[in-house]
Order: C-alpha cells, then sequence, then structure tokens
C-alpha cells in the first residue's frame, strides 16, 4: 500500500495542448483548453483547475504559449512531473450566443405594459438597438429588463435591459419608450364667451391621445359642472383648469352631508371635510358614524358621493 501511494504521488501529467480551442465561460481554467491526463486523478484535476485568468470578449482572441503556462501551473502542483504535448502555444476564442435586438426590445416592452398595464396608452421604442454577441457562459445567458422609470402617467419611459452571463451581470442595453395616454375627453360643441357658465348640453365625449406636453388633464365633465369660462372658448376645445373658474362648494372643517355608495344601495350620513373641494374633486372626509376617514367625490354644495367597490 505505501509502496503504491508512493509510486502515485510521483506520477506523470501530460498536457495536450490544441492550437485552438473555442471556450465558454467568463473565466478560464486549464482543462477549458486542454487535455490533461495521467496516473492520480486528484493531481489531474488539480492541475485542470489552475486558472488562467479571462476568456476573451467577443470578436477578441487570446493566446497562450507553453512557457507561461508551466509558471502558472507550478504553484498549484510543485511536485509534479509535468509534461506538454501538442502545439507550444494555444490561440483562445470565446464562445459566443447572439442576443437579438427583437429579444431586447421584446423584454423592455414587457416592462413598460406592466407599469401601464391598467391604463390606455400607446407605447413606441424611440431610436433603434442591434443584435448583441455574447459570450455563452457555463450555464448559460439571461436576458432581463429592469423595471421601467419615468412618469407615473405617460411620457418617455427608461428600460435597461441586463444580459447575465453565468448569472453575472455582463453588459446593460438600454432603451426608450414614449408612451402617449388615451383617454375620453369633453370637447365643446359651441363657442363660450368669457364669464359664461358651461353646461352639460355644451360637450360631446371624444377619444383623444393626451399631450405629452401638457402637465395637466383636461377637465372631466363631472368637474366641468357649474364651472365659468376664463376666457372665450372655441369650439373642439378641451377644457383645462387654466380656461375656467371653478367655485369652491365645501371648505376644509366643514360639515358635509355623505352618501354612501354600495351597488344599487345608498346609506346617507353626516360628516366633516378634511379639505376644501370643487365639484368633481375627490377629498377625504370623516363620517360622524365611527369617525372613519373616505375618499369621495364632491357632487354639489357640502354634499360628498362615497362609493364602495
Amino acid at each position: 500500500m505505501l509502496l503504491a501511494t508512493f509510486l502515485l504521488s510521483f506520477g506523470g501529467v501530460t498536457i495536450q495542448l490544441p492550437a485552438k480551442v473555442e471556450a465558454s465561460g467568463l473565466s478560464l481554467r486549464l482543462g477549458d483548453v486542454a487535455t490533461v491526463t495521467g496516473d492520480d486523478p486528484v493531481e489531474v484535476e488539480r492541475i485542470r483547475a489552475v486558472n488562467l485568468g479571462y476568456v476573451p470578449a467577443p470578436g477578441y482572441s487570446r493566446l497562450l504559449h507553453k512557457g507561461r503556462l508551466k509558471q502558472q501551473i507550478a504553484p498549484a502542483a510543485p511536485e509534479a512531473s509535468v509534461t506538454f504535448a501538442g502545439s507550444t502555444q494555444c490561440r483562445v476564442f470565446p464562445a459566443v450566443k447572439v442576443v437579438t435586438a427583437e429579444t431586447l426590445r421584446s423584454r423592455a416592452q414587457k416592462a413598460v405594459e406592466a407599469k401601464f398595464k391598467d391604463t390606455d396608452v400607446e407605447i413606441s421604442m424611440t431610436g433603434s438597438i442591434k443584435d448583441i454577441t455574447a459570450p455563452t457562459g457555463r450555464d448559460g445567458v439571461e436576458v432581463r429588463a429592469r423595471a421601467a422609470t419615468g412618469p407615473a402617467t405617460q411620457g418617455l419611459q427608461g428600460v435597461a435591459v441586463d444580459i447575465l452571463v453565468d448569472g453575472e451581470l455582463w453588459r446593460t442595453q438600454w432603451t426608450t419608450w414614449s408612451v402617449a395616454t388615451w383617454e375620453d375627453v369633453a370637447v365643446l360643441k359651441v363657442r363660450v364667451q368669457k364669464g359664461q357658465k358651461l353646461t352639460p348640453d355644451m360637450f360631446q365625449i371624444e377619444r383623444r391621445k393626451r399631450s405629452q406636453s401638457s402637465s395637466q388633464s383636461a377637465l372631466s365633465l363631472r368637474k366641468l359642472q357649474s364651472a365659468v369660462a376664463a376666457r372665450e372658448l372655441t369650439p373642439g376645445t378641451a377644457i383645462y383648469p387654466s380656461d375656467v373658474s371653478r367655485e369652491k362648494v365645501v371648505i376644509s372643517g366643514h360639515r358635509v352631508q355623505v352618501e354612501v355608495q354600495s351597488g344599487s344601495v345608498i346609506a346617507r350620513t353626516g360628516g366633516v371635510a378634511l379639505s376644501d373641494g370643487r365639484v368633481g374633486d375627490s377629498i377625504r372626509i370623516k363620517i360622524d358614524l365611527n369617525s372613519k376617514e373616505l375618499t369621495g367625490t364632491v357632487v354639489a354644495k357640502n354634499r360628498i358621493l362615497v362609493e364602495l367597490r
């Protein structure tokens, strides 16, 4: 037994070096480029695991020389008898996978759609992106989009798409998306003079794309009740807060009548407004029944509608 152990410990190791090889992963081990054989399996595995540094990036190669390999192997197996066979140098090329522009675009679009999933929006990518050649890695390539960043309602959105190799971030592709919101807008059918009170029969509802340059939304038909034109308004015009004056009909701290609606059932109670409000505004109130705070819509002077879903 002792003799066998003695003979194995001094067994030789042969390294067969090819003239060129394709390697996977981000880091290079001797076993990735050469065939290592010998009498002692433990010694062979130790030499196979010697770290040779980086795998070249896609589009590049790396030349390994026998002399340099001997120097790198020596610390890992100082007593091993190592023999090189085959080529005196080896050119290493990376194994690659093409991540298509369509894959990148699709991942990014899903991130934008997820952000606006409950909104009627029009989504389009601005600019262009190209296919990306990535190293295959030992465990494969993963393409993962981050959450979209940008305004909550519409406007330009940025989405970073990460390419991970063996679970590590290798490269990030940035994409930009234009998001436009569609909404039902109350549009004037008639000309309105400054100071004239607006009534529902003056409007028709149209489906329009919200302007990305506007920081305000057009007022809904409900919010236009009892509004007064602040300037002359022409047919085809959507009305914004600056176009009209709207009277405060609820004052913070004042008592209000609250209608709580659940389906076809309506219950009435009293309460206190916690903020000022105009017709159509959503405000917080505290009801008398249990001092619970709720959000309701101002429907008339000192009247709040709370709709329970």
